[in-house]
């Protein structure tokens, strides 16, 4: 049997300092106020651009409402660092008898690095659209604002039964949206069968509950069985993309760099906890049998092809669904491996790095070195978001170990390539606004 906790122990090997965090614990309540309120915040300022939209069609500044909204969220995700403790409980509902069955929201050491994460790549979206605020449209600010916001409650979900339904209500949520945007049938057509291809990962997560609960009557995953880590795997799978079919669900470049990108790395996000979560209750667990070394054999391969085609992508956005599963599978992999911090390390580096490359849109001599930056972390240096990375690579050795080495540094070979191509600007740009681009890349390989 494999113990899978969703407590503060997955991380206690990669942050110390407990006894500084006692004396801050008179902060818990402003810190749960804060992340509740950066929730609310995103899908007010959501609503009232819906509501400005209809009351005034004519209404040209849904962009100040969405920056003021995500910059205050975004304001709030980061101040809560300083005071995070092991486990802060920001809300539970449910049975009062069956409080593990419950659904429960938390913030830990795990999951603020990606909402920390979530939250800049939406600030650094909405800035960096303002190059070509005036071929994009407002509904996709908005529909940034409510995915950011779902993908927050998903990345605290604090055991299996949220994650399930957070998981469901994200995919509807992008159903919805999309079926509004998208004009094109062919698109409607891929639109739902990309639903359904991620509602067969939510199935698979489902099952794996299921079995949970039949061992130990909890769905926290105390007591799961090899069976149920393998259905993770394989729901966290089809969430990446396995099956690659949601690649293009946007013709207008400018919709699947915005709202794409947010889209996408969202849903990276949600997916990356789960499993960081269960690297940390795999810690203490050896899986033993031949089924464990062939499937981290397989997801090499996986991440080794995925790498190449990101290598050989004609531009970015063309091989982001590539990115997404390339360093998908090191996570994967690390989750496997009972490498708490490598999962981690490489998911956050995913989001942060991938929305730096996905939203440049304008790249000259000045801004493709803001591009380049996003290099140093994934390069797995010392100090670098990807540092812990290299945790994949402990003893004991594997032989499938060498299809990850290989892909990593393709991974960032492709990236210099594509942050290295040109792109021109927009004719009659405004000074301020080339002041606000540069400033919308730079803030995510700062955070």
């Amino acid at each position: 049997m494999v113990s899978i906790g969703w407590g503060h122990q997955a991380g206690d090997h990669i942050y110390t300092g407990n006894r500084i965090q006692q004396c801050f614990r008179h902060w818990n309540p402003f810190i749960r106020m804060f992340i509740l309120l950066s929730i609310t915040i995103l899908l007010l300022a959501a609503i009232i651009m819906v509501i400005l939209r209809a009351w005034r069609p004519g209404f040209g500044y849904h962009w100040l409402i969405a920056v003021g909204g995500a910059f205050t969220a975004w304001l709030m995700v980061l101040f809560s660092y300083t005071t995070i403790p092991d486990n802060l409980l920001v809300f539970a509902w449910g049975p009062q008898t069956a409080y593990s069955n419950s659904i429960i929201v938390s913030l830990d050491r795990i999951s603020w690095p990606f909402t920390a994460a979530l939250g800049t790549l939406l600030i650094a979206t909405i800035l960096s659209d303002v190059v070509r605020a005036y071929q994009i449209s407002w509904s996709n600010w908005a529909s940034s604002l409510i995915l950011i916001a779902i993908g927050l409650v998903g990345i605290l979900s604090a055991n299996l039964l949220t994650f399930i339904l957070v998981w469901m209500a994200y995919d509807l949520i992008v159903l919805v949206i999309l079926l509004l945007q998208l004009d094109a049938e062919r698109l409607r057509r891929r639109t739902v069968r990309v639903f359904f291809i991620h509602l067969l990962g939510t199935l698979c997560l489902l099952i794996a509950g299921v079995i949970s609960a039949s061992d130990n009557s909890s769905l926290l995953f105390e007591q799961a069985s090899p069976m149920a880590v393998l259905l993770i795997v394989l729901a966290a799978g089809f969430r990446f993309g396995a099956l690659p079919v949601d690649s293009q669900l946007q013709e207008d470049p400018h919709n699947r760099r915005s709202f794409g990108t947010v889209r996408t790395l969202t849903s990276m996000g949600i997916v990356s906890v789960l499993l960081v979560r269960l690297a940390g209750a795999l810690e203490n667990v050896n899986l033993v049998g031949y089924l464990w070394p062939t499937l981290l054999i397989l997801l090499g391969l996986t991440a080794l092809i995925y790498s190449i085609s990101w290598l050989f992508a004609k531009e970015e956005l063309g091989g982001r669904q590539a990115w997404i599963m390339g360093f998908g599978m090191l996570i994967i992999a690390s989750a496997l491996r009972a490498e708490t911090g490598a999962s981690l390390s490489w998911g956050v580096a995913a989001i942060l790095t991938g929305g730096l490359i996905f939203l440049a849109s304008v790249r000259n001599k000045i801004t493709m070195w803001i591009a380049l930056l996003g290099v140093i972390g994934i390069s797995t240096l010392p100090f670098t978001a990807a540092w812990p990375g290299i945790a994949l690579f402990s003893s004991p050795f594997s032989i499938s170990l060498i299809f990850y080495f290989i892909s990593i540094p393709v991974l960032i070979a492709g990236y210099v390539r594509h942050a290295m191509r040109l792109i021109p600007e927009p004719g009659g740009l405004e000074r301020w606004i080339r002041v606000i681009y540069p400033i919308g890349l730079i803030v995510l390989p700062v955070i």
